[in-house]
């Protein structure tokens, strides 16, 4: 009985910390052979289900468990809403039915020595009550004393000596119950060990995103303001040169009869006042129109919106301003 209170313990996390997060793990153990596997569910902040099942093999003074199958679980509430130390509670039970189980006997007469060993089957019960105090000193180290209370029930199929040569005084086993109270008195300290890299990891980590976000918002901004600077600047070199290229009253390009000259320069100042004109309109074409499909060097303003070239419905050719290599109207971001 106590053997398989043990190993229920193990399936219970008795090596665990009282308040932790979910979990897995397996476990196994050679001499006494046992292999098993724990999970911890927390259902609420304060309620958390522990549980786990295992195949053991064991064996102590003539008694042979040759096949013992194992399961646990348990209900613990804890305190959380009282802080870091508070008081927390368990219930749980261990069940372990269908065990197969040898029992060695052997006695000497005067004609000799006299071995035998029967076989028969056996079950395992346990129910306990646990109350204890527990307290957070870190992150990782937690401390706990606690009282618990057991009760504890093995029941043995009745069983004979089996067939013998020399056997004088054979014996016969009725079915029978054995029962056990325990009180168990304890404390623990658990201590976790990698928490603190993973936790310096993570605020690494989130270091390393607010900062990118935060580059990024400078960096966009930044545009913004140097294409705003540059699109003003544009507009004031243009409407000066549009002030420039209008022909004067009385100048020999004013005559009805005759066309004004278009030189080089008059064709880059008449440019240049189309897309000033555009730039005070504010206008916005569709999405084929964005400046993308135009030359790298050309920015009119910043933001999304400024990808979109001006556009002004009296101009004949509203994008040969931008377009036009011989204007030498090119503004870099």
């Amino acid at each position: 009985m106590i053997t398989n209170r043990v190993l229920g313990n193990v399936l219970l996390g008795v090596n665990e910390q009282v308040n932790c997060n979910d979990c897995v793990s397996a476990f196994g153990s050679a001499g006494s052979f046992s292999a098993g596997i724990h999970g911890r569910k927390n259902l609420t902040p304060n309620l958390s289900l522990l549980a786990g099942i295992a195949y053991t093999q064991y064996n102590e003074g003539g008694y042979h468990v040759t096949s013992a199958p194992i399961g646990a679980f348990a209900l613990r509430y804890d305190f959380v809403d009282w802080g870091s130390s508070r008081p927390f509670f368990d219930i749980g039970t261990i069940l372990s039915p269908f065990q197969k189980v040898r029992y060695a006997r052997s006695y000497t007469t005067s004609l000799g020595a006299v071995s035998l060993e029967s076989s028969t089957t056996s079950e395992n019960y346990a129910v306990y009550g646990r109350a204890g105090w527990m307290s957070r000193l870190s992150p990782r180290d937690e401390v706990a004393a606690s009282v618990e209370v057991w009760q504890l029930w093995q029941r043995v199929k009745g069983y004979t000596d089996p067939a013998a040569a020399f056997n004088p005084f054979d014996a016969s086993i009725a079915t029978g119950t054995d029962r056990t109270n325990l009180v168990k008195v304890g404390g623990q300290w658990t201590h976790l060990f990698g928490i603190e890299r993973r936790s310096q990891h993570q605020r690494r980590m989130g270091a390393i995103l607010r900062n990118a976000i935060r580059h990024r918002r400078h960096r966009d901004r930044r545009r913004h303001h140097r294409a705003r600077r540059s699109a003003t600047r544009a507009g004031s070199n243009m409407a000066a040169g549009s002030a420039s290229a209008s022909p004067r009253a009385g100048s020999p390009t004013s005559s009805s009869t005759a066309p004004p000259a278009r030189s080089r320069s008059a064709t880059r100042f008449t440019a240049a006042w189309g897309c000033g004109s555009a730039i005070e309109m504010d206008c916005r074409v569709g999405k084929r129109e964005r400046a993308h499909h135009l030359s790298a060097h050309v920015i009119v303003n910043g933001g999304h919106a400024s990808l979109s070239p001006p556009y002004d419905p009296r101009l004949l050719t509203p994008r040969s301003c931008l377009h036009t290599r011989a204007s030498g109207l090119r503004y870099r971001a």
